[in-house]
């Protein structure tokens, strides 16, 4: 695929976290690598589900970049990615555990694996 038919393509990616501090301070960083290595505009949004253990303040120091979605509550699961989904820019949704760690070029395969699959609703990624 060439470069010009991604032009315009706007990627979101949403971590949900709930007391995950130390999986973010091992993980984020990653996640912000490969969206500074990506060509396409993308969007890092983290979803607290009511956290307890800082993370809100270490992803408003450290990471002043991240959209934060703070929620007063733990909404579970499909509540938190739900509300990350509503508050996403994005063409294409990446949803990530905050214990993955990416590679620098995970966006580009990602992107791709979308691309030929335009009937599918969703990617998964192991």
């Amino acid at each position: 695929m060439k470069i010009d038919e991604r032009k315009g393509m706007r990627i979101s990616l949403i971590i949900l976290s709930w007391n995950g501090k130390l999986l973010l301070e091992a993980n984020l960083p990653s996640v912000v690598t490969a969206v500074r290595a990506c060509k396409l505009e993308t969007e890092i949004i983290v979803v607290d589900n009511g956290s307890a253990d800082g993370t809100q303040e270490f992803i408003k120091r450290h990471y002043p970049e991240v959209r934060l979605i703070s929620l007063n509550s733990n909404k579970r699961f499909t509540g938190g990615n739900n509300a990350g989904a509503n508050a996403a820019k994005g063409d294409l949704l990446v949803f990530l555990n905050n214990d993955v760690e990416v590679t620098a070029g995970f966006l580009g395969i990602q992107y791709g694996s979308s691309h030929s699959l335009r009937k599918r609703g969703c990617l998964y990624v192991r």
